[in-house]
């Protein structure tokens, strides 16, 4: 009776969660009739090497080869997005706590930039209004979630467990060069993780992946192009398609150098409030913690997981300096993050199982540390909103929180 209620009361918990995460996606259609994304993102997608290698030109070459890429380039981004439900979907199966089940559909679904921002912010399209159906980083959530599979089915393999972490990591890189920095901060956690010889075969596998990935990224960074490779591809998709590619957009940004990229990217802070980004970075930060206290029940694990947290946090902050879009930037970090910590979670519990963890795992969390941990993280969150908001004392009320700068950051 008493494992009828534990299997019931999982159930219950996995179909709400399903059922959330499926309804805050509604607005994901198969229809590919109309293929209106917007010219600027979309000639972002469109880069490609008719003017020789750039940076960013594997997914547009591959477009361009086929026999309408503005089609494709639609048709792909809907499946990549379905792809990335579908994995969601799986991890919530996979899971066996309930209150990670919980707080990872939390997590995905009201996060800065998770699902449901996605949903109601962005260009209207076909369906529904799904921002990143334009946006590249889809792909970067696809790429880990191939990766949590390969953990989970192929970790007693390694040469193919690498080959599959290579050559997903090298055309991603290939796609845009900021998947680097999520791919070596995942792997190298990984294999923090694992206990093995110096001289073994997983020693070569990773080797051979991180002379793969940073040979890639040294090749990428250093062919940001020119005017003229950006007017031949700008050129290859005039004529036939000048009414859905009319503006250069993004295929004329290949050829600023990083001095350039930072500058706008200066500009854009500058003209803003460094305290909004950090106020919704602060909600992802803290939601990721909670996962986490909660998901890495011994101290190692949590470490790791904190490690992994970080990592990806401090290659975000150190790309803000030529990332122009912060909102974007938070959103990848919040999505790529929890994706990351379920690819870490699968791999040490197929370590465990393996009997080849580095750390042990007799060390758990108690339950007083983690009481105490999210309770400070929660009050840490309280004291920075109670600083930077004030309650007006009289009406009119205001229709936005009125932000107010502390130590000058404002």
């Amino acid at each position: 009776m008493t494992r009828f209620k534990g299997d019931l009361k999982a159930n219950t918990v996995l179909g709400v969660c399903v059922a959330l995460v499926l309804y805050v996606a509604n607005g994901i259609r198969i229809s590919i009739e109309n293929f209106n994304i917007h010219s600027w993102t979309l000639s972002e997608l469109l880069i490609n090497y008719q003017g020789g290698f750039v940076r960013r030109g594997i997914y547009g070459e591959l477009l361009f080869q086929t026999s309408n890429p503005i089609y494709f380039a639609t048709l792909f981004q809907k499946v990549a997005l379905i792809f990335v439900l579908i994995g969601v979907i799986a991890i919530l199966f996979f899971e066996t706590s309930n209150v990670s089940r919980l707080l990872f559909t939390a997590t995905i679904v009201f996060a800065p930039g998770g699902m449901h921002d996605m949903k109601v912010g962005g260009n209207e399209f076909t369906g529904g209004e799904w921002e990143y159906l334009d946006r590249k980083e889809i792909w970067f959530y696809c790429a880990i979630i191939c990766f949590y599979f390969t953990v989970k089915f192929l970790n007693n393999r390694p040469v193919i467990y690498g080959l599959v972490f290579s050559i997903v990591s090298i055309l991603l890189i290939l796609h845009h060069e900021l998947f680097f920095v999520f791919a070596i901060v995942i792997y190298t956690t990984l294999l923090l993780s694992k206990k093995f010889k110096f001289r073994s075969l997983q020693t070569l596998v990773a080797s051979f992946y991180y002379l793969m990935i940073l040979g890639t990224f040294a090749l990428v960074t250093s062919f940001h192009g020119n005017e003229k490779v950006s007017y031949a591809i700008w050129s290859s998709y005039q004529g036939k398609y000048s009414e859905a590619v009319y503006e250069p957009g993004a295929i004329g940004a290949i050829s600023w150098s990083i001095t350039d990229s930072h500058v706008l990217a200066s500009t854009i802070i500058s003209a803003g409030s460094t305290l909004y980004y950090i106020y919704f970075a602060l909600i992802s930060i803290l939601m990721l913690l909670l996962y986490s206290i909660v998901s890495f029940r011994s101290k190692a694990n949590l470490f790791l997981a904190i490690l992994l947290n970080g990592g990806i946090f401090v290659g975000c902050l150190l790309t803000s300096y030529i990332f122009l879009d912060l909102g974007r930037l938070i959103s990848m970090y919040t999505i790529v993050t929890l994706l990351g910590l379920n690819v870490l979670h699968a791999s040490l519990n197929k370590s465990e199982i393996r009997g080849d963890l580095r750390y042990s795992m007799k060390h758990p969390v108690s339950e007083i540390f983690q009481k105490n941990f999210i309770l400070f993280c929660i009050f840490c969150y309280l004291i920075f909103i109670s600083l930077i908001t004030r309650v007006p004392h009289c009406c009119p009320q205001p229709n936005e929180i009125p932000l107010r700068g502390f130590l000058g950051l404002m």
